[in-house]
């Protein structure tokens, strides 16, 4: 599995703050590599209406951060950095294979 992003720090009380069901996030999330895994969530669906505009050209992702299995998060897009050159890649079983 390819993880090449890396939720910015900070993102759990952006989101928490933004997301109409704070439960969808965690502070475990920050600083942490992920990797996407749905992208067809809706800013309308899924954020406060008072941050509908100033989020609208964002994009709403589910994502899966390494190490942590029992759940998924949602974060918005802005909250994510590209690894780029920092790509790390794990096999089924989480041993590292690159990066």
């Amino acid at each position: 599995m390819i993880y090449p992003w890396r939720v910015r720090e900070g993102a759990y009380r952006f989101m928490g703050q933004r997301l109409k069901y704070p439960i969808q996030v965690d502070q475990r999330m920050d600083g942490q590599i992920c990797r996407i895994t749905i992208t067809d969530y809706t800013i309308k669906d899924n954020i406060q209406p008072q941050y509908h505009d100033e989020l609208e050209k964002d994009h709403l992702y589910q994502i899966e951060v390494l190490g942590i299995t029992d759940r998924e998060f949602l974060v918005l897009h802005s909250q994510l950095s590209d690894l780029k050159e920092d790509l790390v890649v794990f096999d089924e079983n989480g041993n590292k294979i690159f990066g």
